[in-house]
């Protein structure tokens, strides 16, 4: 089967033989769709010019590409056959991908994107420098630095945060399914240095399962709550 090797299977949570792939929903209220997919070849295949080619892969598809590239790849088809959409979501293997978030940019596209509890970020604007040279020896620093701050775990903020607003997510058989909400603009990080660019994060608890859900976004005025939890009903 093209594409098999031994990789992680999210699902199962460990390695094992089998194909992984990335895939698109088109979700309209309480509908979705699977619209797209793309095969994720593992090096193993990839390495094997002449296994791939009697398995049919395409010489233009002999190349590593990672799933946000993938998932990328499959957005610009979107986009340049004018499929409406009113905004991206995607789990947290795409959210804390510093280029497929820059690529939604590039993109002037609307995105929910769920980012891991161990995320860094800045919680103020940060300031690069080039650091002076310390005493008379040794080159003169070239790397900028961040001057005025110093990263922090998303989820040490989540401990701290004081307010939070109660959200109404959907009637069980138990009653009503409420989580608490905050957010905060924070500015995330890409090869080491701070993006210029704020962000919006947010911070979901769950009083029943006693976990928190972490998510960027750049809807950043706009009340996207009622979004996440209306693509996002089945984790709650």
């Amino acid at each position: 089967m093209v594409g098999t090797s031994n990789q992680y299977m999210g699902t199962l949570g460990h390695t094992c033989i089998a194909q992984v792939g990335v895939f698109a929903s088109y979700c309209l209220d309480s509908l979705s769709a699977l619209i797209d997919y793309q095969l994720l070849l593992a090096k193993t295949w990839l390495n094997n010019h002449e296994k791939s080619i009697k398995s049919g892969v395409p010489l233009e598809r002999m190349e590593h590409k990672t799933k946000p590239e993938l998932a990328l790849e499959m957005l610009d088809s979107f986009i340049s056959e004018e499929l409406p959409f009113q905004f991206i979501q995607a789990d947290g293997l795409y959210g804390n991908d510093s280029k497929f978030i820059s690529g939604l940019y590039d993109r002037g596209v609307s995105f929910i994107c769920d980012i891991l509890s161990n995320t860094h970020v800045y919680i103020t604007k940060p300031e690069l420098v080039i650091p002076e040279r310390q005493g008379k020896r040794g080159r003169y620093p070239t790397k900028l630095k961040v001057c005025n701050t110093s990263p922090v775990e998303v989820r040490w903020l989540a401990e701290i945060q004081k307010t939070r607003d109660s959200v109404d997510i959907r009637l069980t058989d138990r009653g009503m399914k409420t989580v608490q909400c905050a957010d905060l603009i924070v500015w995330r990080r890409q090869n080491g240095l701070p993006v210029d660019l704020p962000i919006r994060m947010i911070m979901i608890r769950d009083p029943d399962e006693k976990m928190i859900r972490f998510a960027f976004t750049n809807f950043l005025n706009e009340d996207c709550y009622a979004l996440y939890f209306k693509s996002s009903a089945s984790f709650f």
